[in-house]
């Protein structure tokens, strides 16, 4: 079951206010240490929800750390909501380079196979 999704480009050139876009891996790294991640991180541990983030090691994949992050942190938002105290929540990011974006999406773990 999808909670949230949400769309970003894969962005290939530097923006006109100087923003250079960065590889995913790295891109996450940045997402990972903001103050708006650790809110949210600490929201979890809150309500004693774990979460796992899937990220692909991939290469040639540049975003915009801020866009992904906003995404990002809007689909684990909306996961911690509807999961309740005490879920599990998996964060997937797919790269599609074929269509030029990538795609996040909150799901409900319900355990490994």
């Amino acid at each position: 079951m999808t909670i949230e999704t949400a769309t970003i480009p894969i962005v290939r050139t530097p923006k006109t206010n100087g923003i250079v876009p960065l590889d995913l891996v790295e891109a996450m790294s940045v997402v990972a240490a903001s103050r708006a991640t650790l809110a949210i991180i600490k929201a979890y541990e809150a309500a004693g929800v774990t979460g796992n983030v899937m990220v692909p090691l991939v290469t040639d994949c540049p975003v915009d750390p801020a866009t992904l992050g906003r995404a990002i942190r809007r689909v684990w938002k909306a996961a911690l909501e509807d999961v309740g105290n005490g879920g599990s929540v998996r964060v997937e990011l797919r790269p599609r380079a074929v269509h030029r974006f990538i795609e996040s999406e909150g799901i409900p773990d319900l355990g490994r196979i």
